[in-house]
C-alpha cells in the first residue's frame, strides 16, 4: 500500500510540474502576441504619417496580428500598384530588406474626414516594415 501511495504522489507531482509549465508557456505566448500587435499597430501608424497625403486621419480598429505564407511576389507587386492607384498616399517608397517567405498582417480600419478606410497591412516576418497593403471593401 506504501509504494502506491508513493507512486500516487510522484504522479500527482509530475501532473502539477506539467500544469505549472502549461501556464508558464501560455502566459509567454500571450506576451508576445501582445507585444507583436503593439510593434504592428506602431509599424502602420508611422506608414500612415509618413506616407498619407492627409495628414489628419483617426484609427478605430486595428484586428490581431497574424502570419500567412501565401503572398507571393508577384501579389505584392499587385497590391503596391493598386495602392499607388488609390490615390490616399504619396509616392511610397517601401523600405527595402530580404523577402521573406512569412508575412505578418493586421487588418486597419481608419477615417479620413467622412471616408472610412479599411486596409490589410502586410509587414516582413520581423513585423518592422510595411511590405505592401490591400484596400479591402
Amino acid at each position: 500500500m506504501r509504494d502506491y501511495a508513493n507512486g500516487h504522489n510522484s504522479l500527482h507531482g509530475a501532473i502539477s510540474s506539467v500544469a505549472r509549465l502549461a501556464v508558464v508557456i501560455i502566459t509567454l505566448a500571450a506576451l508576445a502576441s501582445c507585444a507583436g500587435n503593439r510593434e504592428a499597430k506602431k509599424v502602420v501608424k508611422e506608414f500612415l504619417d509618413t506616407n498619407l497625403k492627409d495628414e489628419s486621419y483617426d484609427t478605430e480598429y486595428f484586428s490581431k496580428v497574424d502570419s500567412t505564407f501565401l503572398i507571393s511576389d508577384s501579389l505584392v507587386e499587385v497590391m503596391r500598384k493598386n495602392t499607388k492607384a488609390c490615390g490616399l498616399f504619396r509616392d511610397i517608397k517601401y523600405s527595402e530588406g530580404g523577402k521573406t517567405k512569412k508575412l505578418n498582417f493586421i487588418m486597419v480600419r481608419y477615417r479620413i474626414g467622412d471616408k472610412t478606410i479599411r486596409q490589410t497591412f502586410y509587414l516582413d516576418d520581423k513585423t518592422t516594415r510595411v511590405v505592401c497593403l490591400k484596400n479591402d471593401a
